[in-house]
């Protein structure tokens, strides 16, 4: 699937039609849609202001499909960009960057349990190249969720080259939120 666009109608997808939702309620599971055992939902966080929507609509996702909630965070580790000229960090960049990490992950668990309490979430902070490490995190995952720039200028990019490479070479969708993301908080089944 890397690389490639699949739509809905294509021959190779059926289309399936919307579950009944009274159906449903009879079942015991009022609103809900069931699904098989799925993996994941893998969201990248990089500790910017949008994160907390980014998250809020990936827990509330996981929510829905029952499924666990993965948060990422990935950080370049010490030299890599740096100057050679640069004077090193007196504690180490790597404890000060993992220290940030850890900062960024427990605000993103936050987020994500204030949404959708009884979801199961994990965490991973990794010292290494971003796109790659959302890319490994997303290999078994159902989705893999981003934020993307708000749009200032027609000539600036939305997407990040994180995000560019993630939707090329994802193994799974891609979902991108834009900062100014509004959802409903519940989820409530149709009238009948």
């Amino acid at each position: 699937m890397s690389g490639s666009l699949r739509f809905a109608n294509s021959p190779s997808h059926a289309v399936q039609p919307a579950p009944d939702v009274h159906a449903l309620e009879l079942a015991g599971i009022a609103g809900e849609f069931p699904s098989p055992q799925a993996g994941p939902i893998v969201v990248g966080v990089d500790g910017s202001a949008s994160d907390d929507v980014v998250v809020a609509w990936a827990a509330r996702e996981a929510a829905l499909r029952h499924c666990e909630l993965l948060i990422v965070h990935a950080w370049q580790s010490d030299g890599v960009g740096r100057a050679p000229y640069a004077p090193p960090c007196d504690v180490g960049h790597d404890k000060v960057r993992a220290d940030e990490a850890r900062d960024v992950l427990v605000t993103a668990v936050n987020a994500a349990l204030a949404v959708a309490p009884g979801i199961d979430v994990r965490t991973m902070a990794v010292a290494g190249r971003p796109a790659p490490t959302l890319l490994d995190a997303a290999k078994h995952a159902s989705m893999l969720v981003l934020g993307r720039n708000r749009r200032t200028d027609a000539a600036q990019p939305t997407l990040g080259p994180v995000a560019r490479a993630c939707l090329r070479q994802a193994s799974c969708p891609v979902t991108t939120i834009t900062p100014g993301y509004a959802f409903r908080r519940s989820i409530t089944p149709a009238a009948p």
